[in-house]
């Protein structure tokens, strides 16, 4: 028996080889598992932090914070009782092998602030899950910032790891949860604070119901597009806008959301049905006799829901509603004998003039020097000018000058660039950088992120000493950025110089070129609520894209564009082929042509034209220059049922998928966008993923040899856990079968070496490799 016990040490060392062994720190508690969210309601005024969005935040000691942004509903008024309830997991990471110290000085404290007022500071004492509440005092509930938006911030500070060897981590849970008291009252409806209530950035989805006349003038088309390009561009893009037309609008959508009305007073009866300060008189605004053509803003609560309000953009002409919507695309409006009314008797479209200095620095700009000084995070945003209907080339960038101590922790402190919220660069402090006042870097700013109009250029920064420990009063730690940094903004080539060079990847521009989109005329089909629906959704991209002062946009029905005006504009035209005169027109020079009546495309530019069956939908995006206008484009969404043009349109206007539009000829079906240049006879397949249980169309494509090497090595990933299981196990059996063979053997002999049973076996395998046999 003794013999056998090399044997089983053996086993278990064999067996050791293959297991995973940590190397854990000392540690006074380990993880707890993640508790699910915990959802409540909003209505009631409770919601936690996933339904703000906040996914599980983790504050790292010694020092880290987190805020949190949030807006409130225009039908709350606050109450007092209001309450926050953090959920959270603390550990406390000790590093010394031996730690004498009582937990209730291990740990730190985290700072509460709403609105910059202070909730509290609570230590952090304990270990695992800990739940603490605060009071929210009535006063803290006024937000300080421009956009009415709440603003939580929670910071950690663990500064007894300065005396204690330990680390410090707070997990805040989504589950946490914010209570505000409330009672429901009627939104201000003031147009002083438009786009507000139809646009709140609150906790709830913000969504409104463009109503329109059931055959609407083109005026009236182009006044809803309008107002749709103006509201896409106050709300960024985050206004969720539908349409449907008076005589189709039902009871169940009268309350569920905010309602636009948009059309002249004689073709929306339901208007004499709202308590307007303007009321009709005879089916028509009693306006001025000497202005007939006044366009009417008004702004009323929903009878049907009191917590939704009610847009009005009317008039008793098309040139008044025209003017009206013109008006709300500003986002300014001037109450007129009633503040929720406003009467619009001239719309100017004169806008920033379009040259300026392709140098500029922050003190031209009339920004001061900036000094950051203190640990953590800070920012600082600027912001700059693109004139309306220029290309910036890609050299464009901008020259930091700035400055800093040579206290910093250089690995923990830097600086980031943005523009309009994307990082473009960033800043590596270090002793180099400290020995000058004034250091230079110029970061290259990409043209694609820039937009016409105003733009933002963002400094943030991390300031964190080299020693956590360290006074806090003294000031070691700063950074400064010189007001003679600059922005390089030159100008690109005309693009319209080589029109064969136009592509889809352009798009938005050449429309976003004018800030205004006066240059851009949508031409859509009549009778159709879904060309008419998507061609708002197009124009409520272009108006966020273009980011203008205004709108004034222009809309055509396609059997009556005068040709005169043609010239004048880039077109997008939407619909489908059949129902649009003017796509007949120019049908020889489209890149994909259609047959007469047909709205199926004929592929026959393309590569290779493949078989389709007439009754599967697709979507066709074209693109080609103006026949009437060779600086002028134009783009058509088209479909060959309504099903494919809402693919076409989502092309246009999803950020995911426009992104894949290239060349001047896109098929757009539920899983993916076929793009070629029918100029260059090329294809590319854009795939997208399929949704479940839809089966996606295949085809053998040979994929280029380093896409082939990269599928392979993520084969070869995916299969090195079962390989690598798979040697050990044989190895282990080889060990058993060579060491049971050396104990039989070693029963025959009277002596064996010291090494004992473990040795003669190794001996006879190696013996065996060999090819002989080992006697010794």
């Amino acid at each position: 028996m003794k013999k056998l016990i090399p044997i089983f040490l053996v086993l278990v060392l064999s067996i050791a080889l293959f297991a995973s062994v940590p190397t854990p720190v000392s540690a006074q508690s380990s993880p707890t598992p993640t508790p699910q969210p915990m959802l409540l309601s909003v209505e009631d005024g409770v919601f936690t932090f996933a339904q703000l969005e906040a996914r599980e935040v983790t504050l790292f000691g010694p020092d880290d914070s987190y805020t949190l942004l949030f807006g409130l509903p225009a039908n709350w008024e606050l109450t007092g009782g209001a309450e926050l309830k953090l959920i959270m997991s603390t550990s406390f990471y000790t590093y010394a092998d031996r730690v004498s110290v009582s937990p209730e000085i291990l740990g730190g404290f985290l700072t509460v602030r709403l609105n910059r007022t202070l909730l509290g500071v609570l230590p952090l004492n304990e270990v695992g899950d800990v739940e603490r509440s605060l009071p929210i005092p009535v006063e803290s509930l006024q937000t300080f910032r421009s956009d009415g938006q709440m603003e939580l911030e929670i910071s950690l500070n663990s500064g007894l790891s300065c005396l204690i060897d330990q680390q410090m981590n707070v997990m805040i849970q989504p589950s946490s949860r914010i209570s505000l008291p409330h009672e429901e009252v009627l939104p201000n409806t003031d147009l002083v604070t438009f786009p507000r209530p139809l646009y709140q950035a609150s906790v709830f989805p913000d969504e409104a119901l463009l109503v329109i006349p059931d055959q609407p003038t083109a005026a009236e088309l182009q006044s809803a597009f309008t107002v749709s390009a103006g509201l896409g561009n106050l709300s960024n893009g985050n206004l969720a806008l539908d349409m449907t037309t008076a005589s189709a609008l039902t009871v169940s959508q009268l309350s569920a959301t905010h309602l636009i009305f948009v059309g002249q007073s004689a073709s929306l009866p339901i208007l004499g049905e709202l308590p307007s300060p303007l009321a009709l008189s005879g089916g028509s605004y009693p306006v001025d006799a000497a202005t007939p053509d006044t366009g009417v803003v008004q702004m009323v609560n929903s009878p049907w829901n009191e917590a939704k309000a009610i847009l009005v953009v009317s008039g008793n002409s098309d040139a008044a509603i025209v003017k009206a919507a013109q008006a709300v695309s500003t986002g300014l409006l001037r109450p007129n004998y009633a503040p929720n009314l406003a009467l619009i008797e001239e719309v100017q479209d004169v806008i920033v003039p379009s040259s300026q200095p392709v140098d500029q620095t922050l003190a031209d700009m009339g920004y001061e020097d900036i000094l950051f000084e203190g640990k953590g995070f800070d920012s600082e945003s600027y912001t700059f000018y693109v004139p309306h209907g220029k290309i910036i080339s890609s050299d464009a960038y901008f020259e930091l000058v700035y400055g800093h101590s040579a206290l910093l922790d250089y690995d923990r402190s830097g600086v980031v660039v943005l523009v309009n919220g994307q990082p473009i660069g960033s800043v590596r402090v270090e002793d180099a950088t400290a020995e000058i006042a004034a250091n230079r870097k110029i970061i290259e700013i990409p043209p694609a992120l820039l937009v016409p109009g105003n733009n933002v250029l963002e400094i943030e920064f991390n300031l964190q000493p080299i020693d956590p420990c360290a006074v806090p009063n003294l000031r070691a730690l700063w950074i400064n950025v010189w007001n003679e940094s600059l922005i390089h903004l030159p100008m690109g080539e005309n693009l319209f110089e080589t029109p064969n060079l136009l592509s889809l990847n352009m798009y938005p521009a050449p429309f976003t070129l004018d800030a205004v989109l006066e240059t851009t005329a949508l031409v859509v089909q009549r009778d159709s609520l879904t060309s008419w629906l998507g061609a708002m959704q197009i124009a409520n991209f272009l108006g966020e894209s273009a980011n203008g002062p205004l709108t004034t946009l222009s809309v055509f029905y396609a059997d009556d564009f005068p040709e005169a005006k043609r010239a004048n504009y880039h077109i997008l035209a939407v619909g489908l082929p059949s129902q649009l005169p003017l796509l007949g027109e120019m049908n020889s020079t489209l890149p994909a042509p259609f047959e007469a009546n047909s709205d199926i495309a004929l592929e026959s530019n393309m590569q290779v034209t493949f078989q389709i069956p007439a009754e599967v939908p697709l979507g066709y995006v074209e693109l080609l220059a103006s026949p009437w206008n060779n600086e002028r484009v134009v783009i058509a969404a088209l479909g060959n049922s309504p099903e494919g043009l809402n693919w076409a349109i989502d092309a246009l206007v999803d950020r995911t998928l426009r992104k894949d539009l290239s060349g001047n000829f896109a098929v757009v079906d539920t899983q993916r966008i076929l793009t070629t240049d029918t100029r260059l006879m090329g294809i590319s397949d854009s795939r997208t993923t399929p949704p479940e249980d839809t089966p996606a169309e295949t085809t053998d494509i040979t994929p280029p040899d380093d896409i082939q090497q990269l599928a392979l090595d993520t084969d070869n990933q995916n299969w090195l856990p079962l390989a690598l299981a798979l040697s050990g196990a044989f190895t282990l059996l080889i060990l058993v079968t060579v060491l049971f063979v050396g104990w039989a053997k070693d029963r025959k002999r009277t002596r064996i070496d010291r090494g004992g049973v473990f040795i003669v076996a190794v001996k006879e395998w190696f013996s065996g490799l060999r090819g002989g046999s080992n006697k010794g």
